[in-house]
């Protein structure tokens, strides 16, 4: 359990978890923008000489600075949302395919993601609540029974 086979796992979450990161980063570039029209307003203000002319240029610089920004946040953002969400959306995936066996009636394999994923508390409980199960599904021997393997037969006396 390496290396993952499909890149979307669970493409109706991992799309809605990306425009939620797209917009938090639109969000910031806003926040940014505002803040930097209104130093910038106020800096020109309270300049002596070259203020008008400074005034004047704001609305550019600040378009400008919002641009640039909004151009480098959003790939960063979604770049390290994406490679994180990974660690959260397989778990999870995992444990759906996990419960749609418990649920169909099947015996459960032991629950297992990878290292370094979210959520191995979770695994590891989803394993003790099934452990029953696994046991119950065990071929158990009379007592006394003499086992038969299948496979060649060590008869070395019919030789």
């Amino acid at each position: 359990m390496s290396e993952r086979k499909k890149k979307l796992i669970d493409p109706r979450l991992q799309t809605r978890f990306a425009l939620l990161l797209f917009f938090t980063a639109a969000v910031a570039v806003l926040l940014q923008v505002t803040v930097l029209y209104v130093v910038l307003g106020r800096v020109a203000a309270s300049m002596p000489a070259a203020g008008e002319q400074l005034a004047a240029r704001i609305p550019h610089i600040v378009a400008a600075s919002g641009l640039i920004t909004f151009a480098l946040l959003v790939p960063v953002t979604l770049g390290i949302g994406i490679r994180s969400m990974f660690r959260i959306v397989g778990p999870i995936y995992r444990f759906r395919e996990f419960l749609a066996e418990v649920a169909a009636g099947n015996q459960p394999e032991v629950c297992q993601i990878r290292a370094g994923d979210e959520f191995q508390d979770i695994c590891e409980l989803l394993n003790e609540v099934t452990e029953p199960l696994r046991e119950s599904a065990r071929p158990r021997a009379k007592p006394g029974a003499i086992l038969k393997f299948p496979g060649p037969t060590n008869d070395f006396a019919s030789r």
